[in-house]
């Protein structure tokens, strides 16, 4: 009886975690997003293309923490010669900054609101947190294509 429950005892952490072994599709946390930023009347990149305003010039994302500045990375994405997938991504600094300015290089000012919603965690899976803008220009964001989102100016 003893060995019964000796194997017992030794098998429940194996049999508490089988549904974990082997599973590889667990999400991360993220902080980045990829992002065009288009021109709403003519529907042209204001980054990318032969038509860019703002050809060889990228913005700056910032958010302020009390009155010290915090600055997000922004890298640009340039997939082919046309510039059709091109994208900035942006890495957002994840101190629970909600308030995000992005400075264009005419000196415009444009404002991004963004959460990051934690996701619970599974049986399985740890919890994790990605970034998700929520407004630009205190206008909702429509969306985009595939994981790209779409601002409009």
């Amino acid at each position: 009886m003893n060995e019964r429950l000796l194997l017992f005892l030794l098998g429940l952490p194996l049999i508490l975690t089988a549904c974990c072994l082997g599973n590889a599709k667990c999400k991360t946390s993220s902080n980045a997003v990829n992002a065009r930023l288009i021109d709403l009347t003519s529907g042209k990149d204001l980054f990318f293309g032969d038509s860019a305003r703002f050809q060889n010039e990228q913005p700056v994302f910032y958010s302020f923490i009390g009155t010290d500045s915090v600055t997000h990375t922004v890298k640009r994405q340039e997939y082919n010669s046309t510039n059709a997938d091109s994208v900035l991504t942006i890495r957002f600094d994840a101190r629970s900054l909600t308030t995000v300015y992005i400075k264009l290089p005419d000196g415009d000012i444009d404002t991004l609101s963004i959460s990051y919603p934690l996701n619970e965690a599974s049986a399985c899976c740890d919890a994790y947190s990605t970034v998700a803008p929520l407004q630009y220009n205190r206008q909702p964001i429509q969306g985009g294509l595939g994981d790209v989102l779409i601002f409009g100016k």
